[in-house]
């Protein structure tokens, strides 16, 4: 499994902050407009923006979505000797869905098919404006949306209308998984019921958006080996457990814990004692520790994962 690291800014507490040196890839935003991208870099994934717009009061049309990340793209491969292969996410629409405006302020609730129809209907319809104009040199990764299982694999059906192949497909409205671990059979189920589709469609690349929870990662990545879809995700998760003092820990993975560990307290951030810590350092660590780790999941995935109802519930 790929990753993309996010990348909102080019330094991380004052040293140089360049993930994609370490993956080849990297997910950016177009609300981080001053941000960089080495050259050499393989794939750049560009955000649709609507996560920071997801209180419906500064949402843009599909052509405004659109327009920006074209021009994030132009500027980030001008000058570069190896332009990478530049990737937009459609711009979908998460309230309803994972989220939920409550007395005006944005909440981290999973919504029911009814209120999810007006974002999968705004998710379709961007979807579709991205189809009819698409910009050249530049792919395109479909998102979808859904509440419930069957609400997504119309999404999905609708949205495969609208792909060819060396399109993506992006598992939108899932990065409430690492809040709400119930979610994750679900999400699993999503994944299992989609895959069979894309392969028909003779799509082979789908995007997990904004997961990195690794038992769901473990056992979609299970599905992707058996459909033949090279599956990705993307994260800033590393990055800020890394601010944190927390390291990647294999081990404890295995061990049936969180693979997040706590080894650094905030006495022992950038000081000068015996133990210290850089979290852009560390954060470097661990992006490279995690990618090597998703990466060989195709490789560990047997060839009959467990159903959806028994992923472990790490939290």
């Amino acid at each position: 499994m790929l990753f993309f690291p996010s990348k909102t800014h080019d330094r991380l507490n004052g040293q140089p902050f360049a993930p994609e040196l370490i993956t080849g890839t990297v997910m950016v935003n177009p609300h981080h407009r001053g941000v960089t991208v080495a050259d050499g870099t393989r794939e750049v994934m560009i955000d649709s923006g609507a996560f920071q717009e997801r209180d419906m009061l500064r949402r843009r049309t599909p052509d405004e979505a659109l327009a920006r990340q074209v021009a994030m793209a132009l500027r980030l491969g001008q000058g570069m000797v190896t332009p990478p292969r530049f990737i937009a996410v459609t711009y979908d629409m998460l309230v309803g869905v994972d989220e939920a405006i409550i007395e005006g302020k944005r909440v981290k609730r999973r919504g029911t098919e009814q209120t999810a129809a007006l974002a999968v209907e705004e998710t379709i319809r961007s979807a579709a404006y991205y189809a009819a104009n698409r910009p050249l040199g530049i792919a395109i990764a479909f998102s979808a949306q859904g509440a419930t299982v069957p609400q997504y694999l119309r999404c999905a059906a609708e949205l495969l209308d609208l792909m060819r192949p060396g399109d993506l497909f992006a598992f939108g409205g899932f990065c409430i998984i690492g809040m709400q671990p119930r979610l994750k059979p679900q999400f699993v189920e999503t994944v299992r019921r989609v895959l069979p589709m894309l392969r028909r469609k003779g799509i082979h690349r789908a995007h997990i958006l904004g997961v990195c929870v690794h038992d769901a990662l473990i056992a979609v990545a299970a599905l992707g080996s058996r459909h033949d879809v090279q599956l990705s995700t993307d994260s800033s998760s590393i990055e800020m457990n890394s601010i944190h003092g927390r390291v990647w820990d294999e081990a404890h993975m295995r061990a049936g814990r969180s693979p997040w560990r706590q080894v650094f307290g905030k006495e022992h951030k950038k000081s000068d004692g015996p133990v210290s810590y850089h979290p852009c350092r560390l954060a470097i660590e661990n992006i490279e520790r995690f990618s090597r780790w998703s990466a060989s999941l195709e490789m560990l995935t047997a060839p009959h994962p467990k159903p959806a109802a028994q992923i472990e519930m790490f939290g």
